[in-house]
């Protein structure tokens, strides 16, 4: 079975509970432990597979270690909050050397240090197939300034922040700086809308658009690319962990002003009323992805389950 339709269920399958302000189907779930308090407590997941998730004959310890935990902090960044603990749960092949173990544990922990992360236990493991490397972060977050996939509204501008596509070509998968500085500087300021992108410019786009029961107008020649890239290599290669996000029409100008980032910030498109709720239309009003139909082949990245 693949991936998407299998994540429809998971909703249908699990229940959730009063603690629970956001489940299944956003970046991460956020919890209230105490209705005294603003905060709230941020859990995401993800996983490392060889093959689906990086090359495993060109990916060293260091570049699958890192990225097992930049990955996790893009979702935290895309809620607009910050990381503090992680737990990681790493299975080995019988036959991978002790080495490659070790300079992997070494390589997170290292990584860890650099965001301020504390790996605080996990689980290692036997693997009869192949390596499978799994991680949860855990952060917080107000309130006031969690942002999630639905929210958009009519008129809003859709903003992104760096580049796009061939982000395997380019090695970009291993080397992106998760935007968490600009993730928490946008949250509650400027957007309460926001997803981080893995599955593709145009899926990513999609997502927030139909949470938020909304079209969505690109400006596929504005969307920004990487060296060599194609606007198709942008809207659908995937792993740019780059932020997606909206911005009410009045704060949109205000924005562009007061960035001061490093990163690249570009207006790319603008929700509107007028457009089928999750419908993604370009500047001439073909339907770039709908219920029905697609331009390209494949909307984004897809991982298939087993």
């Amino acid at each position: 079975m693949k991936e998407l339709p299998l994540l429809k269920l998971v909703s249908e399958i699990f229940t959730n509970d009063h603690n629970l302000l956001i489940g299944p189907g956003d970046d991460c779930a956020a919890i209230k432990l105490n209705p005294e308090d603003d905060s709230l407590l941020l859990l995401a997941v993800d996983q490392l597979n060889p093959g689906v998730h990086y090359i495993q004959e060109t990916a060293s310890p260091k570049k699958i270690a890192e990225k097992l935990l930049k990955r996790n902090l893009s979702d935290i960044a895309a809620m607009g909050g910050n990381p503090s603990y992680a737990l990681a749960s790493l299975s080995f092949k019988q036959d991978t050397k002790q080495e490659f173990c070790v300079n992997l544990l070494k390589a997170l922990a290292e990584s860890a240090k650099v965001y301020d992360i504390c790996v605080c236990g996990g689980d290692i493991s036997k693997s009869l197939f192949s390596d499978c490397f799994s991680l949860t972060i855990v952060g917080n977050v107000t309130e006031a300034k969690i942002a999630t996939r639905s929210g958009a509204r009519d008129s809003d501008a859709l903003f992104c922040t760096g580049l796009f596509g061939k982000s395997f070509e380019t090695e970009h998968h291993f080397t992106f700086i998760p935007r968490l500085k600009e993730g928490a500087f946008l949250a509650g300021s400027f957007t309460k809308t926001m997803i981080d992108v893995s599955d593709g410019l145009l899926l990513d786009a999609s997502r927030i658009a139909k949470k938020s029961k909304i079209g969505l107008k690109l400006f596929c020649d504005k969307i920004p690319l990487r060296a060599n890239a194609s606007l198709k290599n942008a809207l659908t290669d995937g792993e740019d962990y780059e932020l997606l996000f909206a911005v009410p029409l009045e704060k949109a100008h205000e924005l562009e002003k007061i960035w001061t980032f490093s990163t690249p910030l570009t207006k790319i498109g603008v929700f509107s009323s007028n457009i089928p709720a999750g419908d993604v239309i370009n500047e001439q009003g073909d339907a770039l992805l709908n219920s029905n139909y697609c331009i390209y082949p494949l909307a984004g990245y897809e991982h298939h389950s087993p």
